[in-house]
Order: structure tokens, then C-alpha cells, then sequence
């Protein structure tokens, strides 16, 4: 029996060293783990969450530009609108019955002409 039992000292340091490699292969899979990640979540910033954030900001700045550009076009390009302005004798109700149809179709807030 007393073959078979290891002296203190000597458990007590058998017990330390496999503490010490416990936690050095802890941390080493711990610092594997982390650097994996981190690898893992650039790749995926540069290919998909910034390609996205990009195309939502592009497609906003269409929204915000777009729809007064759009509208003005149509104002612009409009023969009807032109005929009524230079025929001098301008119905104010056939222009705002014009501009409410533009409003609708365009969907803007508001809609009003400069002369």
C-alpha cells in the first residue's frame, strides 16, 4: 500500500503541472478561438455587410434625389405645361387640376410652379 501512494510533495506537484498545462492548452485554444473569429468576422465585413451598406446608401440618396429630379423632368419635358403657360391666357384651375395629376402619379409631398 505504501508502494502504491505517492508522497505528497510529489502529488502536490503532479497537481500543479497538470493545472499549468490545463490552463496553457485553455488559453492557447482560447487565443486559436479568438483569432479565428476575428479572421472570420473581417472576411465577412468586406464581402457582405459593407457591399450592403453601400447599396442601402446608394439607393436612399436615389430616393432623396431622385423623386424632385423626376418630378421636375416631368414638369420640364411637359408640352401641355408649356402650351398653357405661353398662351398667355393661363387658367389657374386647368394648371393646379396639372399639378395635383402630378403630385399623384410622382407621389411627392408637395408640388408647385415658379414662374
Amino acid at each position: 500500500m505504501n508502494g502504491l501512494a505517492l508522497p505528497f510533495k510529489t502529488s502536490r506537484r503532479a497537481a500543479f503541472l497538470l493545472s499549468g498545462l490545463l490552463l496553457a492548452g485553455l488559453g492557447c485554444l482560447s487565443l486559436f478561438a479568438y483569432q479565428r473569429s476575428t479572421r472570420q468576422f473581417d472576411r465577412q465585413m468586406a464581402t457582405k455587410i459593407l457591399p450592403l451598406t453601400a447599396d442601402a446608401v446608394t439607393a436612399r440618396i436615389d430616393d432623396v434625389v431622385g423623386q424632385p429630379v423626376l418630378a421636375s423632368k416631368l414638369l420640364a419635358d411637359n408640352s401641355l405645361l408649356v402650351d398653357l403657360l405661353s398662351s398667355g391666357d393661363s387658367d389657374p384651375g386647368a394648371i393646379t387640376s396639372y399639378l395635383s395629376s402630378i403630385k399623384q402619379v410622382t407621389g411627392a409631398q408637395a408640388v408647385f410652379l415658379v414662374q
